[in-house]
């Protein structure tokens, strides 16, 4: 699949297979590609996490349920009727963290995530997987289950194998590129 293709083909994903484990080669090659991405003056200013451990997977669930505002708790809590345990990751089984280190500009350090988390969707995409981009753990302290203060937080990108049943949908562009010639 060349790159306009993937740009143009990925969905997020939230249905994901229950019981598959993704080959760890697998994982290592998408974070060695997501640390190349570019960075503003090659601050290199993210640090990614890589969580396969379920029981973890499920404390920061919690934690990211508990944390976030009524309003958007009230949203998350629809995906029980899916029958998701985890609201947050959709039962995703990789979670990849993206936490600002000690170089985080910022000023900048929100478009080094950006352009990270670019690359980890499309180096998923690459193999077959699904990706859903989360923000919502942006409230939750995660210090105490994986080390991560609530100050660190980027971005987080759950990974999984799409379901046969996964749902995908026709985007409506309602933002737009203006040309000046």
């Amino acid at each position: 699949m060349n790159v306009l293709d993937a740009i143009s083909k990925r969905k997020t994903i939230r249905d994901y297979e229950q019981g598959w484990k993704c080959p760890k080669e697998h994982l290592e090659t998408i974070a060695e590609l997501a640390l190349l991405a570019p960075s503003t003056c090659n601050f290199q200013s993210i640090d990614l996490l890589v969580i396969t451990n379920q029981e973890i997977l499920d404390k920061i669930g919690s934690v990211g349920l508990e944390t976030m505002p009524d309003v958007l708790q009230q949203q998350f809590l629809l995906r029980k009727d899916k029958g998701y345990k985890n609201v947050i990751t959709c039962d995703a089984p990789v979670l990849f963290i993206l936490v600002k280190n000690e170089r985080a500009d910022p000023h900048f350090y929100q478009l080094d995530a950006g352009i990270m988390v670019e690359s980890i969707l499309l180096a998923s995409l690459n193999y077959g997987y699904g990706t859903m981009c989360i923000s919502a753990l942006a409230f939750a302290d995660l210090e105490n289950i994986i080390g991560v203060p609530k100050d660190k937080f980027a971005m987080a990108i759950a990974m999984g194998k799409p379901a046969a049943s996964a749902a995908t949908y026709e985007k409506e562009i309602l933002c737009k590129a203006s040309f000046i010639e």
